[in-house]
């Protein structure tokens, strides 16, 4: 572990910036046990958090997410000084090019509150592989952990996608979308001799860029598995 935070370090500083928290564990993270009624079975009911250990790992995520905004706040207090954006992102995300200029969004009305998701594989919600956020935005998205523990407001929700779109639209948040050009990533799996492929299920734009491989067609049991 220590290995590879060195090497994280290294990559994050020689790109111009500064790893200021990178936890490592060797075991999950722990839930509480799951509530049980009409509002909490109504959330993410495609995988439950309370039978499914999808729904499960979606809590996860956002509580390990929770724990690093937690940081980043705490950062905010020792500098001095403030945070413009925030970016959700995977472990897995591979990036085919630049990402859009942040200076342009942060231009735009309204932006401290503003959620961008890419235009594609919504899953009628919001695409949750890669988001940007306003500083007040981030505050709110980066803690939905905790909305999950709340009744009120309900947040039915059939996914992740659209609990997220739910929460964010009872926080007034403003949403906008960016084509794949703005956000260009995608989920991939690193195979044989640091070889990538791009799971085409989470590809947004044909054909495939740098001309990668769809992991699919590589290896066709991917094709079965859920969506999560």
């Amino acid at each position: 572990h220590v290995q590879l935070q060195h090497q994280i370090f290294e990559r994050v500083r020689q790109a111009g910036a500064c790893l200021m928290c990178m936890p490592i564990t060797t075991s999950s993270e722990k839930l509480p046990t799951i509530p049980r009624s009409q509002v909490f079975d109504g959330r993410m009911f495609q995988y439950s958090p309370f039978k499914s250990s999808a729904g499960r790992n979606v809590l996860r995520v956002w509580k390990t997410r929770q724990s690093l905004w937690k940081a980043a706040e705490k950062n905010e207090r020792e500098l001095g000084l403030k945070y413009s954006m925030a970016i959700w992102t995977r472990d897995d995300a591979f990036w085919t090019d630049k990402i859009i200029d942040p200076t342009l969004l942060l231009k735009s009305e309204g932006a401290e509150r503003t959620v961008w998701s890419k235009n594609c594989k919504q899953w009628q919600g919001i695409n949750d592989k890669i988001v940007l956020l306003g500083r007040d935005a981030a505050k709110h998205v980066l803690s939905v952990y905790n909305s999950f523990w709340t009744p009120e407001p309900p947040l039915r929700s059939f996914n992740a996608e659209v609990y997220l779109k739910s929460f964010a639209q009872s926080r007034g948040l403003i949403l906008k979308e960016l084509t794949v050009d703005q956000l260009p990533t995608s989920d991939a799996l690193m195979y044989g001799n640091n070889m990538i492929c791009l799971l085409e299920r989470y590809w947004c734009s044909h054909p495939s860029p740098w001309n990668k491989s769809m992991c699919e067609n590589l290896f066709p049991s991917l094709s079965g598995l859920r969506k999560r």
